[in-house]
């Protein structure tokens, strides 16, 4: 149980879990953008693009379902920066996969630890709101998850800024996995342990 933080800290906190929650958009949106791009450097069909989706679906849920078990182990705070750790390297096996070994599988594993990581961070970040949510008495978790849809647009203008400026997808989906990195040792040293 937590007791109730000073207003200072409560301040960063919730203006952590925002940049958290835009995070979590940004990196959807920012290897969405290139699927036109990973398709064509892995010769694929249609098909094998769906089975991609599903299996970073599939990893999103199993992130899901294992969140509350890290929340009970290690607490949101830890748990957060795994999974941002995590959703970021993913980003980066993508771009790799794609531009460097041409490689569904290795493609596919990224996508899987990017859906895993996002799946157990989608959790958490929620704990943390609503933990937020009971220390102000005011109802802010659509506003966070407004800070997420902004992180979608967001990675969206910068996927087509990026395609306009020839980057191929290594480049950047490793520069933005760098920023989702930073963002999360950034943030994190602004949650405050709990317990829950």
């Amino acid at each position: 149980m937590m007791q109730t933080v000073d207003k200072r800290t409560l301040v960063r906190w919730r203006t952590a879990i925002f940049v958290i929650f835009l995070a979590s958009g940004l990196s959807i949106a920012t290897w969405a953008s290139r699927v036109p791009q990973i398709k064509s450097a892995l010769g694929i069909d249609n098909a094998q693009i769906g089975l991609l989706l599903l299996m970073g679906g599939a990893a999103s849920i199993i992130g899901l379902s294992v969140s509350s078990i890290v929340l009970a182990r290690f607490g949101a705070r830890a748990g957060m920066f795994g999974a941002m750790i995590i959703f970021g390297a993913g980003l980066i096996v993508i771009g790799a996969g794609a531009n460097v070994f041409h490689s569904f599988a290795i493609v596919a594993v990224g996508l899987m630890l990017w859906g895993f990581g996002n799946g157990a961070v989608d959790v958490m970040m929620n704990v943390e709101g609503a933990a937020i949510e009971k220390q102000t008495g005011r109802t802010i978790l659509p506003l966070f998850h407004a800070f997420f849809s902004f992180g979608t647009v967001i990675g969206a203008g910068i996927g087509i800024v990026a395609i306009a400026w020839g980057w191929n997808v290594l480049v950047h989906l490793s520069l933005m996995s760098v920023l989702i990195v930073a963002v999360a040792f950034v943030s994190i040293a602004f949650v405050p342990r709990r317990e829950l």
